[in-house]
């Protein structure tokens, strides 16, 4: 009967420490679903902007305000595609703040393959330069965290 009580305790032991872990992100999901408030009921975004932060739309995804952990050493290589002027470019950042605009149409349309620009990081801003067709374009994009949200021209943030 004592070995059974053991037993029994030895396993709502390990129930517990498997389902604490579960139990706690769901709380935490719970809690950080909603923007947080500042004083007076308004939102971080809207309380940042009165203390003469940062200006954000509201409809700006949760993790633009994290504080930036990517600078121009880890940014180094890397590439996403974008959409310019209904071309859908990939943009590659290239060593020596060089960037590399790709897009198979490229070829023909100036005769071509690749675009070079130039990009640079300032804070927790990135910025691309390049000529295509003629059209001098300069994209913005904001670091938030590890992740680049692009400013559209219309200051809206995606």
């Amino acid at each position: 009967m004592d070995s059974n009580k053991v037993l029994i305790g030895f396993f709502v032991g390990v129930v517990i420490l498997l389902a604490a872990p579960v139990a706690v992100k769901q709380i935490r999901d719970r809690q950080g679903g909603a923007a947080p408030q500042a004083a007076g009921g308004a939102t971080a975004a809207t309380a940042a902007s009165a203390s003469g932060g940062p200006t954000l739309p509201p409809d700006a995804p949760p993790g633009v305000l994290d504080p930036p952990l990517l600078n121009e050493a880890n940014l180094v290589n890397t590439s996403w595609q974008a959409k310019v002027d209904n071309y859908v470019l990939k943009i590659t950042l290239a060593p020596s703040n060089i960037v590399l605009v790709t897009n198979p149409m490229l070829k023909t349309l100036i005769g071509m393959d690749v675009i070079q620009g130039s990009w640079r990081v300032q804070g927790d801003r990135v910025y691309i330069s390049f000529v295509l067709s003629g059209n001098q374009y300069d994209l913005s994009l904001k670091i938030g965290g590890n992740n680049l949200y692009f400013i559209k021209s219309n200051g809206k943030i995606s």
